[in-house]
């Protein structure tokens, strides 16, 4: 018996699940562990081989935007057995000069900022809470911020899937993708825009219903 041969989405649904990208790195002044784009990356080698895929940075662009520098990394996914390829893009601002740090310094953190997003889109890993090097901590003013008195609890964020219920709808859409011939991301694209989400882990608990429909719609059931 011929073994079937695993669609772009299904060796990503794997990779998302199978990565463990450290927190190497440590913020002197947050006092806590945080991942960079090396860290995943370096995670990535090994389990893309393992699936027959390669990740790496297609296309790096800077635009000016007044005092600010806006940086675009789209990071890709390319899959050995066919042509197929997923792509997703990282964003980062930074302001055109900041104090101790020249020209190409500014542009460097950017790059990797926009980077380790990139990825962290890609493969479903949650770093919002993280900052990244002692300088951005600095830059951002918080090493220098005192603790802010008690006010109020804010209203908590609306709960969102966990990230098994995330690749169960990621891996069905990639077989209903392969099924149709369609692997070329329309069909990703439809379902999470009809969501009005980004990706699969951002769809909240109260959407559940509403991706079941969608989902036995593409089904055709």
């Amino acid at each position: 018996m011929v073994e079937k041969k695993q669609s772009i989405y299904e060796k990503l649904a794997n990779i998302q699940n199978e990565l463990k990208a450290p927190k190497n790195q440590y913020n002197s002044f947050g006092k806590y562990n945080y991942r960079n784009a090396e860290d995943i990356e370096e995670a990535l080698k090994p389990i893309c081989l393992k699936y027959r895929a390669t990740c790496l940075i297609s296309e790096v662009t800077t635009e000016e935007l007044a005092s600010e520098l806006i940086t675009k990394v789209t990071v890709s996914l390319m899959d050995w057995d066919s042509d197929n390829v997923i792509t997703v893009v990282g964003r980062a601002r930074e302001e055109r000069t900041k104090k101790g740090m020249d020209a190409s310094q500014v542009s460097g953190g950017a790059q990797s900022y926009a980077t380790k997003y990139a990825l962290s889109q890609m493969f479903l890993i949650d770093d919002s809470k993280d900052a990244d090097t002692d300088a951005d901590y600095i830059q951002s003013g918080r090493a220098n911020q005192k603790q802010a008195p008690a006010t109020k609890p804010k209203k908590q964020d609306e709960p969102v899937i966990s990230v098994e219920k995330a690749n169960y709808y990621l891996k069905e859409i990639a077989k209903i993708s392969t099924e149709k011939n369609k692997e070329d991301g329309s069909i990703v694209k439809w379902f999470l825009q009809h969501l009005g989400v980004a990706d699969y882990k951002q769809i909240k608990e109260s959407q559940v219903e509403q991706a079941d429909m969608l989902l036995n719609k593409l089904k055709g059931n």
